[in-house]
């Protein structure tokens, strides 16, 4: 990565000129997750009471000792031995604001392995996690804002999955988050080695979840963790533009990410 600026920004990385949903957290300083403590200083569990989603949220770092190919397990209290967990996870590239990151480039997903009875980050394609790669997770109180959704036969169009719900039906500007979830309940999982994004399709009035390479066909029985927030000062929609694009990313301008390398940023584009 070799362009730098003068100050820290969380930049979202090859994002084209697009919409994308944002939701920033403020960790609290010293709690690291149990997972990583001891080996990156970064990594934090938040307990935010402002933040408008509650819940856990903490970096997560691939290790040689917690990646085996193209997964990365996650060592944590709530999702240990929990597969009806439902995680969020965004790519991270420079933890503590860096100069020097790691990129990933596969699409991403989560799945639980019932093996070590904990869940996994993986790359799609398989590809090999690389080290030091760096993600984002957010373990979000269950309530009614939190689901999977299972693509099927009727839900199903082309390269799409309609999401049917009664805080996002009707509703143009819901925000939306979504992790592909390849095992819901340690069950068997369907890969979809797509970047996905989410839409609002006017005429059904739903939103849909889709496979950005139009041609790929939405495969039956991916499934995706589904988040929709309430409003807040931290969950809005940023735009790229030629002001804040620079190269493969764009620049997030907000009070609750400027001078701020510790946020933490979950995106899913819009």
């Amino acid at each position: 990565m070799k362009h730098k600026t003068s100050f820290s920004l969380v930049f979202v990385s090859r994002i084209v000129i697009a919409l994308v949903f944002l939701f920033i957290t403020q960790p609290v300083v010293g709690a690291r997750s149990p997972e990583s403590a001891g080996v990156v200083e970064t990594t934090q569990d938040a307990f935010s009471a402002a933040a408008s989603v509650p819940g856990v949220r903490f970096v997560h770092t691939a290790t040689d000792v917690n990646c085996t190919g193209w997964r990365s397990l996650i060592d944590h209290p709530l999702t240990n031995n929990n597969p009806n967990a439902i995680l969020f996870v965004t790519e991270n590239w420079n933890p503590g604001g860096g100069e020097i990151g790691m990129y990933n480039d596969p699409p991403i997903g989560v799945y639980y392995d019932i093996s070590p009875q904990k869940w996994i980050i993986f790359n799609q394609d398989t590809a090999a996690m690389p080290i030091g790669a760096a993600f984002n997770v957010l373990i979000p109180s269950v309530d009614t804002s939190v689901f999977v959704h299972t693509a099927t036969g009727a839900n199903i169009v082309q390269n799409l999955t309609y999401i049917d719900h009664p805080l996002t039906n009707d509703n143009p500007n819901a925000i939306v988050f979504v992790t592909q979830n390849s095992g819901p309940g340690a069950g068997v999982g369907v890969f979809n080695n797509h970047p996905t994004g989410v839409f609002y399709d006017d005429g059904e009035q739903k939103w849909g979840i889709f496979n950005q390479d139009t041609t790929a066909a939405m495969p039956l029985g991916a499934a995706f963790n589904v988040l929709i927030p309430p409003s807040g000062a931290d969950i809005f929609v940023h735009t790229a533009t030629a002001g804040n694009i620079a190269l493969n990313h764009t620049f997030i301008d907000h009070p609750l990410t400027n001078k701020n390398p510790n946020a933490i940023v979950f995106v899913t584009q819009n």
